[in-house]
């Protein structure tokens, strides 16, 4: 071996970044702790990728609890819009990252489940510009943090709340009274979440457009119906996994006129809403029914001869629609089967 290959396969680490194409770089250092990134870019001026990282949204570094490098890195980035905490977030990490970055956009705590009340009201207090906040998962979040939302962060346009149990109909209540301009609200498993709430919904938030209430056991046809009347701009309706939804729903739901995404995976549909939604449903392109028990070829057929936009149809574990693909070349469209069960369309 020459003393040439000896001295290359002996080279730092960070040498082999360099012949890395530049959109790389953000992702690596998206695993990197603070201290990392800190000492890998004031040890070789020649990585400038790592300075040049987009502002529209970076995840948060591992171990983001090093609060000494966050000077250092708020240096590296001082132009961010959008951050992704890791769970190793601490209460008292969170107000010193908040006041380096006032103006955040966008704001992912779904990692930080932990988090305390106070830590998770003083995220309303110092974002007043955001306009997407995911808090997933948190046990901190319920109707008095919903208040402060509200009162505090006037951009808000986008909302994730999916898991958080202590979220109720009053919640929501108190949300629209000063959030009328929400577009989209995630509400999945929020087990606290009934008909009323949705009302709420419809009278203090006419422009939403996406909705998602996947796993809420106490939504019934009753409650779409109510917020369809609210909110006729809904472009995408998740309510997959609600025992209570049945055929009833679709007749609701075509109301939309906007209406492109729809998950009704696991609810009490049968073909009736199939044929429902080949007619009426006219700009509907993503249509999810796995798991639906009371759908058979027939409706299949019916739909996929009638939806002429649809291009993504999901039929996985319906047991009475064993060959979802038999009807496809009808159409002239080509597919591409990328499960058992799930069909894309392409002209």
């Amino acid at each position: 071996m020459s003393m040439q290959s000896v001295q290359g396969a002996t080279q730092h680490p960070q040498h082999h970044l360099l012949g890395l194409p530049p959109g790389l770089l953000p992702y690596i250092a998206s695993f990197s702790t603070l201290h990392e990134i800190v000492q890998l870019r004031c040890s070789s001026k020649k990585i400038s990728g790592l300075s040049s990282i987009p502002s529209r949204f970076q995840v948060m570094p591992k171990r983001s609890s090093e609060t000494k490098y966050l000077n250092k890195f708020f240096q590296i980035y001082p132009h961010l819009t959008g951050l992704q905490v890791d769970s190793t977030l601490r209460d008292e990490t969170l107000p010193k990252l908040l006041n380096l970055y006032p103006e955040l956009e966008q704001l992912d705590l779904s990692k930080t489940r932990n988090l305390s009340q106070i830590a998770v009201r003083y995220v309303a207090r110092k974002s007043p510009m955001v306009k997407k906040l995911v808090f997933a998962n948190s046990i901190s979040v319920g109707n008095r943090e919903l208040s402060r939302f509200a009162r505090d962060c006037k951009q808000l346009s986008s909302l994730e709340l999916s898991r958080c149990k202590k979220v109720s109909d009053k919640g929501l209540q108190m949300l629209v009274s000063k959030q009328s301009h929400l577009k989209s609200l995630k509400l999945a498993f929020c087990r606290g979440v009934t008909d009323v709430g949705l009302t709420h919904l419809a009278q203090g938030c006419p422009g939403l457009q996406e909705i998602s209430l996947h796993g809420s056991s106490k939504i019934t046809n009753m409650g779409i119906a109510a917020l369809v009347e609210g909110s006729a701009n809904l472009s995408s309706v998740t309510i997959s996994y609600c025992p209570r939804i049945t055929d009833e729903v679709v007749e609701y739901l075509v109301a939309c006129k906007k209406l492109h995404t729809l998950s009704l995976a696991r609810t009490r549909i049968t073909d009736l809403s199939l044929h429902h939604l080949a007619r009426d449903a006219t700009e509907l392109r993503s249509l999810t029914l796995s798991r639906c028990r009371g759908i058979t070829d027939i409706g299949v057929q019916a739909l996929v001869w009638g939806s002429r936009q649809l291009e993504m149809l999901d039929l996985s574990g319906c047991p009475n629609v064993p060959h979802p693909g038999r009807y496809l070349p009808a159409r002239q469209l080509r597919f591409l089967p990328v499960s058992r069960s799930t069909l894309q369309f392409g002209a």
